[in-house]
C-alpha cells in the first residue's frame, strides 16, 4: 500500500495528513466535509497485511484541534488517546525495527499550530524551520522506488 501525504491547499496553515487515499477519503467524509484534501507527495510503502515484526499504522483524529496523525508506537497511542484523539482506521502495517530497504517514519509536532505530521522525507532542519519538533520514530516503511 502506498503511503502518501495529503494537504488542504485553501488554508493559510498547511494541514497535512499522511495516510492512504482510502483513509483520506473516509476522513474527509466523516470528519472534515468540504475540505478537499489533495495529494502532495509519496512517502513510501506499507504492508497490506499483518506479519512478523510488523505493527499497524493507525490514523488518529482530534475533533477539537482538527488534527490528523498517523501513529504506530505504543507510546504515541497512549499519549494520543489520553489527549482525546480517536482512532479512525488502520492504514497498513510497518516494521517495528530498522530493515534493509526501509526508512524511518518520524512523528513531528508543531506546538504553535497544535498539529502533527509523520514523514519519511522531512529532514530535521526542514521540520525545525517549519516550527515542528521531533517526537519519535513510529516505525519503518519500505523505501521509495526511484
Amino acid at each position: 500500500r502506498s503511503l502518501d501525504t495529503y494537504w488542504i491547499p485553501r488554508q493559510d496553515v498547511s494541514t497535512v495528513a499522511t495516510a492512504t487515499w482510502e483513509g483520506i477519503r473516509e476522513i474527509n467524509e466523516r470528519s472534515r466535509p468540504g475540505h478537499g484534501y489533495v495529494r502532495r507527495f509519496h512517502q513510501g510503502y506499507l504492508h497490506a497485511r499483518e506479519g512478523r515484526g510488523l505493527r499497524p499504522l493507525r490514523t488518529y483524529f482530534h475533533a477539537g484541534r482538527a488534527d490528523l496523525a498517523v501513529i504506530a508506537s505504543a507510546d504515541s497511542i497512549r499519549i494520543f488517546e489520553s489527549a482525546g484523539y480517536r482512532e479512525v482506521r488502520t492504514e497498513g502495517y510497518l516494521s517495528s525495527e530498522p530493515r534493509e530497504g526501509y526508512v524511518p517514519l518520524r512523528l513531528f509536532w508543531n506546538p504553535r499550530q497544535a498539529h502533527h505530521i509523520s514523514s519519511t522525507r522531512w529532514t530535521f532542519e526542514e521540520a525545525l524551520a517549519a516550527g515542528y519538533e521531533f517526537q519519535r520514530v513510529e516505525g519503518y516503511v519500505r523505501a521509495l522506488v526511484d
